[in-house]
């Protein structure tokens, strides 16, 4: 009988030893990756994040210069602004998050309303008509759409009752 207990005494000390020795991995792992491995990765995204802001800086910079000498210029034509807008929807491909594009939207409002107030050019008026007019249209159209699904909605209710 005391050879039985004490196997029985050393399996559990066996069993109560790689226990503790597993939790003590767990705990140095979760330790690990809190004190080493995500302050790296955080760094390294700051990182990121500092230098693309840096680019956009660099940027706005040029957008300011640009917007400077369209303000200054007196014989403004729509084809003359073509690259700017390419230039920022090429930005704006590049930036895609919501931050970056209201700092490249605003650069392009700015545009917009110098070419409006210099009166010369009817290009972006006529264009921004023509947005409205579609936006009508396209509510108009929404509007017909939901009548149509609600009276599709009520035959299919009829057919069903039937």
């Amino acid at each position: 009988m005391g050879a039985l207990n004490l196997e029985v005494r050393n399996r559990t000390i066996r069993q109560f030893i790689v226990t503790y020795l597993l939790a003590v991995m767990l705990i140095g792992i979760i330790f690990y990756f809190q004190f080493v491995v995500i302050p790296k990765l955080h760094a390294k995204e700051t990182a990121l994040t500092n230098d693309k802001i840096e680019e956009l800086i660099k940027y706005t910079n040029d957008a300011d210069s640009l917007v400077l000498q369209i303000q200054k210029a007196e014989n403004l034509e729509a084809k003359a602004l073509v690259p700017f807008y390419n230039w920022t929807n090429n930005l704006k491909t590049v930036y895609k998050q919501p931050f970056y594009e209201a700092i490249i939207i605003s650069y392009m409002d700015l545009v917009n309303d110098i070419t409006l107030t210099n009166g010369n050019d009817t290009t972006l008026v006529s264009l921004k008509n023509n947005m409205i007019s579609l936006q009508k249209k396209n509510i108009a159209l929404q509007l017909e759409g939901e009548d149509l699904t609600t009276k599709l909605r009520e035959a299919k209710a009829a057919i069903n009752s039937k």
